[in-house]
């Protein structure tokens, strides 16, 4: 797991964030992950991959879409590169 830490007061070390709820489902999550693997994948590729339909995953890219974690395009954003962290 991936931890999120920033310079403190000087002399103090490191401080850790605390990780921002990105409010990503569990299969949200996992499409994402398989996009940040390989921008290049199909639709029936991820489904085939994660065990679900097509339409699934249409479905869970158009909400990733809506809420900036993908482009028009459906490459994954900055935004969604930060969420998976």
């Amino acid at each position: 797991m991936h931890e999120i830490v920033t310079n403190s007061i000087p002399g103090n070390g490191l401080l850790k964030l605390p990780k921002l709820s990105y409010n990503l489902t569990e299969a949200k999550r996992s499409v994402l992950e398989k996009m940040a693997q390989s921008e290049k994948k199909s639709v029936a590729q991820i489904a085939k991959e994660l065990k679900k339909t097509r339409g699934m995953i249409y479905q869970h890219l158009r909400e990733l879409r809506d809420t900036g974690y993908i482009d028009e395009k459906f490459n994954i954003t900055e935004a969604g590169r930060l969420a998976l962290l």
